[in-house]
Order: C-alpha cells, then sequence, then structure tokens
C-alpha cells in the first residue's frame, strides 16, 4: 500500500485554523463534489523541480514547484474597502487588499519553513511537519485578479518553489529475499561474505 500522505496536506491542514477558520482548503486536483464556499485557499503542486540525494540524511530532498490561491468573491473584496467614488481610488484600494493577501501567504509559507519565527523557542521539530525539513526555494511571482470567470473571483496567485525531505521514502527494492540481496553483491566484500554466512544458517 502506498503511504498517499502528501507533506503539503499536512502543513495546509494544520495551519488552515490558524491563518483563518473562515477560510477553505482545498487542492484544485480535488474532486468537485460540492460548490465551493469562500474565501478559499486552493492549491495545487504542479511539478517536481531539482532532487538531490542527502547522504547525511540518507533521504531525498524534493523540490516542489506549489501553485496557492487565495480567492475572495468580489462582493467579499469590495466589502474590504472603503466606499469610494473615484474609480481609481477603488482600484488602488483593491490592489491595497489584494498585496495583504499575498501577505498572508507569505505568512503561511513563512510558518511552514521558519516556525521559529514565531519566537519563544520554536522549531520546526516542534509540528507536524518538521520532519519533512520544508524550505523555501524561491517565492516565483504573485498575480493579482479582479473578476475572473463566472463567479467573478478576485484575489492572488503565488508561485512558489519549495523543498521537502522525501523521509517516508523506502528503497523499492528492499527485500526480504537475502539471497536475491546477495547475487548483487561483490561475493569477496566482507559484508557479502557474512550475508552468505547468514543465508547458509538459514538453510
Amino acid at each position: 500500500m502506498i503511504d498517499t500522505t502528501h507533506p503539503l496536506s499536512i502543513c495546509f491542514n494544520a495551519l488552515a485554523p490558524i491563518v483563518g477558520a473562515n477560510f477553505v482548503l482545498s487542492s484544485s486536483r480535488d474532486r468537485q463534489l460540492e460548490a465551493n464556499k469562500y474565501p478559499l485557499i486552493e492549491y495545487v503542486v504542479h511539478k517536481e523541480g531539482l532532487s538531490g540525494y542527502d547522504a547525511t540524511k540518507k533521504s531525498w530532498r524534493v523540490e516542489l514547484v506549489v501553485q496557492i490561491d487565495y480567492l475572495l468573491e468580489e462582493v467579499d473584496i469590495l466589502k474590504c474597502v472603503k466606499t469610494t467614488v473615484e474609480e481609481l481610488e477603488e482600484s488602488q484600494a483593491v490592489q491595497g487588499v489584494q498585496f495583504n493577501l499575498t501577505s498572508k501567504l507569505r505568512s503561511l509559507i513563512q510558518f511552514i519553513v521558519d516556525p521559529s519565527s514565531l519566537g519563544n523557542g520554536y522549531s520546526k521539530n516542534d509540528f507536524l511537519w518538521g520532519r519533512y525539513d520544508p524550505k523555501l526555494v524561491k517565492f516565483v511571482e504573485s498575480n493579482y485578479f479582479r473578476k475572473h470567470g463566472a463567479d467573478e473571483l478576485s484575489g492572488v496567485q503565488s508561485l512558489v518553489v519549495l523543498s521537502f525531505l522525501d523521509v517516508d521514502n523506502i528503497l523499492c527494492c528492499a527485500l526480504d529475499d537475502l539471497q536475491l540481496l546477495y547475487n548483487t553483491m561483490n561475493p569477496d566484500s566482507n559484508k557479502a561474505k557474512l550475508l552468505k554466512q547468514k543465508i547458509d544458517n538459514q538453510q
């Protein structure tokens, strides 16, 4: 059975009540079984980027290109804007709200990769996702949008590159059959000779 728990899911599900109990969290890969509720934070992992093997931790460090959307209905974003007469003033005010949303997304990432910024001696190891040792590789960009799509959604879309240790990885070929393992080894090595003795003793 493959473990399908994703490190980002652990992070976001744990942080959702802290960042804002009024927002809904989903992945854009989720099956759409019911209508979305807003505000909505939606994320998707687009792809794996560079990966490297960390021999000191006996684990791969994998870069993930992640898109995070903070979506509001237009009526909600207007509630955040003071009543104005001039269209330019409204536009600038909306941009201020969007900047604030981007700030919330940056705070979310900051919480994930550097919980010590909370103060009081917190570290990654204190949190559910700490064993994955998340790091921010790059905050690529954020795009603002307004009255987008049929639902006239407004908000921000941020693209980030995060890296995680793949601590759950198990060698695909870790074998219970020691003979098959022995067949891959140099028979003159000390480890191979010890393994051969173990195999012979089992027979």
